[in-house]
């Protein structure tokens, strides 16, 4: 039995979901026949050795006496019975998604269905009164919301072959009404996901996928004052979409309408679309954008003291570094040195959490001056390879903001390292932004003393317009201090 399908799965269970089954296997209404006895003694006898899956004992040639005592070994009959435990396995898994799937007004909505059809109207009528009073109570309406709408008003449509013409209600209009709710929100939603992914990550083939999206822009001009969910994927949406001379614009309304309607809009969309808005703020503010460059510190802050910057409570490494960046920038250093204390401790989503706080720490002392505590943070030995190769250009800054006779050296070796990383598991674009962080300083180094503005202005235009560049501010802050 060893790598069957059945120990593929059986082996990825929670201990819960293993007793889960078993009560399922248990039950004549989803096992009956005469096979139900010997599907029930094979799982029994898997469940033993749960979880080891490579067990001995799960070997066909062990199992089959085990099930058969002697009696001659029939392969096909072990075959079968492996296929029928197999099929009762995806039926269960089908079972536990439609009951962690269903919401009460689903399971109302199946009753509503099941009455109308056979024309039990007193217990549709209380399921139907119980359906508008548990959606009433609904004050955040998110994308069920609205797919459970259309599907109201879709099976009176389609059960109207148990009425007369006459009889009829006639909801078709209303169901397509709601059917227009739900498509424009979903096709929205998918769509900012779509670009978001092609703005932040990695790129994409939008536009072929965005044809229909833009067909639909009158339509959902119509329509998103009706919907504050609507309204927000439309100005992420817009956003995302927006030329540089529109950008700021329609980034300000995307925040101020999200603003507006916290009160009435779920909560994970709430927090899906504050992270959008700090992924699109980081990306120009990292592109040395003047405007968001100013707006990030504020920004963030206020996100953290709304809590939307904590994952389980904790921080995230990109979190608390976009942080201790930011505030860098802002030249907040009493408050940056206070967050690294409270924080220190609330680091998730790393094995080396200690690793982040140092990291941070050292960019903090460079930011104010104390060159010598920042160098004794980088040369501490970092497990964690991100920060192992961010330790090193930090290392650079420091060096070049010091002046120090070690920099020529250290930047040489710099070099000669990044070249050697490994491309197939160091991100290409991390390394090419690394080698392009090196010639910038090589170039800096030559306008050292008193540069002519042309020359200056030039270099800042390059820094400015290198589409993969790691360290881009600290780069644009040099050139402005060498002008």
């Amino acid at each position: 039995m060893h790598n069957s399908k059945i120990l593929q799965i059986i082996g990825t269970f929670e201990r819960k979901e293993l007793r889960e089954f078993g009560k399922f296997l248990n039950s004549p209404y989803f096992v009956d026949g005469r096979t139900q006895n010997q599907v029930l003694a094979l799982f029994l006898h898997i469940q033993k050795y749960w979880p080891d899956m490579e067990h001995p004992q799960l070997k066909r040639e062990k199992v089959y006496p085990k099930l058969y005592p002697g009696e001659k070994v029939v392969v096909s009959k072990l075959e079968k019975l492996m296929s029928r435990l197999l099929a009762l396995l995806r039926d269960f898994i089908v079972q536990k998604s439609w009951e962690t799937d269903r919401s009460a007004e689903m399971h109302l909505l199946w009753q509503i269905q099941y009455f109308r059809h056979h024309q039990i109207k007193n217990l549709q009528d209380i399921a139907e009164r119980k359906l508008t009073q548990s959606r009433s109570k609904i004050k955040r309406p998110d994308i069920h919301y609205f797919y459970e709408s259309f599907l109201i008003e879709q099976q009176i449509v389609d059960d109207e072959k148990n009425y007369s013409i006459f009889d009829s209600p006639r909801n078709m209009p209303d169901m397509l009404h709601r059917l227009d709710d739900y498509y424009l929100i979903a096709k929205l939603k998918y769509a900012v996901q779509m670009l978001a992914m092609n703005y932040f990550i990695v790129p994409l083939d939008i536009d072929e996928a965005l044809v229909s999206v833009e067909l639909l822009i009158p339509l959902i001009d119509r329509k998103i004052e009706e919907m504050p969910l609507l309204l927000i994927y439309y100005r992420a949406y817009q956003m995302l979409r927006a030329e540089e001379e529109a950008r700021e614009q329609c980034f300000h309304q995307f925040r101020d309408n999200l603003s507006t309607h916290l009160s009435t809009l779920p909560e994970p969309v709430i927090k899906a679309m504050q992270a959008l808005i700090r992924n699109y703020c980081v990306s120009h503010w990292m592109m040395g954008d003047p405007y968001f460059t100013s707006i990030a510190f504020p920004m963030y802050r206020e996100h953290l003291d709304q809590g939307y910057l904590y994952y389980e409570g904790k921080l995230l490494p990109s979190s608390f570094g976009n942080l201790i960046q930011s505030a860098t920038i802002a030249r907040a250093f009493d408050w940056m040195r206070q967050f690294l204390e409270d924080y220190r401790d609330r680091i998730t989503g790393t094995e080396h959490p200690e690793n982040v706080y140092r990291y941070n720490l050292a960019n903090y002392h460079l930011g104010t001056g104390a060159y010598e505590a920042a160098l004794d943070c980088v040369y501490e030995p970092f497990e964690d390879r991100f920060y192992k190769i961010a330790a090193r250009q930090l290392e650079i800054q420091v060096l070049y903001e010091m002046k120090s006779d070690l920099l020529e050296s250290r930047l040489e070796a710099f070099k000669v390292y990044v070249y050697r990383l490994d491309e197939e598991h160091f991100r290409a674009k991390r390394k090419e932004g690394l080698r392009n962080f090196v010639q910038i300083v090589r170039q800096l180094l030559k306008l050292d003393g008193l540069p002519e503005p042309e020359q200056a202005q030039k270099l800042e235009t390059k820094i400015r317009q290198v589409t993969n560049l790691v360290g881009r501010d600290w780069l644009l802050k040099m050139i402005r201090e060498l002008v």
